[in-house]
């Protein structure tokens, strides 16, 4: 029996809707107690420009961790480029194939109607058409046949 997989990908199950929670949910509160032990004020200075900001201290690391997680995401996403445009190539690639794949395909049933048509015709002016109007074909050294 093959091995088979708790979950389909994209199907999220209840055992996994519960670890979510289980993490998040201290997550969110060691958040939450940490923005509100930092309140105190922080000045910011933002040389050379002339301006001087007052911010709790929690907002400038969230803000920090913010900007670090943007960045962080740009740099993946341009990173990633090179992979997207294979994978854009090898989906036109694929649809190609699958065109050429579908068209050879009608093209040997033309060709194997073909060949019946023309057994046919052969077992017709070998039997003399009896057969052959029957919807057997009667070759040369067939079993059954009469000429063998």
């Amino acid at each position: 029996m093959p091995a088979r997989f708790p979950f389909r990908p994209g199907q999220r199950t209840d055992d996994v809707k519960l670890l979510t929670w289980i993490i998040l949910l201290p997550l969110a509160a060691l958040i939450i107690v940490f923005a509100v032990v930092n309140r105190e004020l922080t000045t910011i200075n933002l040389w050379p420009l002339p301006f001087v900001i007052d911010l709790p201290l929690f907002s400038v690391i969230f803000g920090g961790a913010l900007v670090g997680i943007v960045w962080g995401g740009i740099a993946a996403w341009s990173a990633a480029g090179p992979t997207r445009q294979k994978a854009r190539e090898r989906a036109r690639e694929v649809h190609d194939l699958s065109d050429e794949n579908r068209r050879l395909k009608g093209r040997v049933e033309e060709l194997e109607k073909d060949v019946r048509e023309r057994n046919r015709a052969v077992a017709k002016a070998v039997t003399g058409g009896d057969e052959a109007a029957s919807g057997q074909a009667a070759l040369p050294g067939a079993k059954g046949s009469d000429a063998a």
